[in-house]
């Protein structure tokens, strides 16, 4: 077995393919000295690459952690040399394994994870900005924002209160999407990794497709939909985009398929329309945090048919 000792400087430079001539070929002379040497530089590729583009970030100061693990060598002498030289690539292969683990594993290092089940939570950023999640949802964020921006990644539904800050924008990733804003007051719902809506309450929002650079502008009130790989700005959007968060329903001139819908996804039950009548039926009217019973009883009254509950199942006709 040949000498497996690389210098962590022309490693370095190597793997983050900025080496010169010179340095590539001292390289591919040290892999050359022995296969150990060829398959250790295999497996510390590997490392780095994984540790390059992890899951949730599209960008890590790699070179900042690598300082951090970085040893300072020492001419030693030659009965000790190999050993030593041998714990120095053990070392950095352990420092990129940690590495890899610090950037990518929420609550191991830098990221953390709030998931839903049943019920809603809360959670304040470094930044102090006040993210609300719905049931049945994931958002992953670093437990501090670098210099130049603030990333977190939502799958499921949440309602963004983000704190204004001109110099970090915030960039939410959700299912193909990103959302860009400065600061400013949002409702966004990831349905499936392809279908993805958001609803503006305050400011300004960039919605972005993140494989082909379709990107639209949202102000206030409008609410942009991702589906099929287009993006677009509705133009009667829903009223009721973070119901679930306010607890109430507004109705105007609205069709009573899109109401029963509304209906569902906020009480969690299942309409069975028996009469098709209703079908073509237009309806306004407003459930200002109401018990599923007060609005069943109230719909009743408007669309003057019987409603009966059987469990989760509401059957109209």
């Amino acid at each position: 077995m040949k000498n497996i000792n690389i210098d962590e400087d022309l490693l370095r430079v190597n793997l983050q393919d900025r080496a010169n001539e010179k340095e590539k070929a001292a390289l591919v002379f040290w892999m050359s000295e022995s296969s150990e040497n060829k398959e250790l530089f295999v497996r510390m590729t590997e490392l780095w690459s994984s540790a390059s583009n992890t899951e949730v970030f599209e960008q890590i100061d790699l070179e900042l952690d690598w300082k951090r693990i970085q040893m300072k060598r020492k001419k030693k002498t030659p009965i000790m040399k190999y050993g030593l030289q041998y714990a120095a690539v053990v070392l950095i292969c352990f420092g990129l394994s940690f590495l890899y683990l610090y950037n990518t594993t929420p609550g191991f290092g830098k990221l953390s994870k709030v998931q839903t089940a049943e019920s809603k939570d809360k959670v304040e950023l470094a930044d102090g900005s006040q993210i609300q999640l719905n049931v049945n949802s994931k958002l992953i964020y670093p437990n501090h924002f670098g210099d130049n921006k603030r990333l977190v990644k939502l799958k499921g539904e949440a309602f963004f209160n983000i704190k204004r800050d001109t110099s970090k924008p915030f960039i939410i990733e959700s299912g193909k999407t990103l959302i860009k804003v400065l600061g400013t007051s949002f409702n966004i719902r990831n349905i499936t990794g392809n279908q993805t809506l958001v609803s503006v309450n305050t400011g300004v929002v960039s919605f972005k497709v993140k494989n082909n650079g379709q990107e639209i502008i949202l102000k206030k009130g409008q609410v942009g939909l991702f589906k099929d790989n287009q993006l677009t700005l509705l133009n009667k959007p829903n009223r009721n985009c973070d119901s679930w968060r306010t607890g109430s329903l507004s109705f105007k001139n609205t069709p009573f398929i899109q109401v029963l819908e509304d209906i569902e996804r906020l009480y969690k039950v299942k309409f069975k329309n028996e009469n098709k009548k209703l079908e073509n039926l237009k309806l306004t009217i407003d459930f200002n945090n109401y018990d599923l019973d007060k609005v069943l009883k109230q719909l009743e009254l408007l669309i003057q048919a019987n409603i009966e509950k059987k469990e989760q199942v509401i059957i109209i006709k």
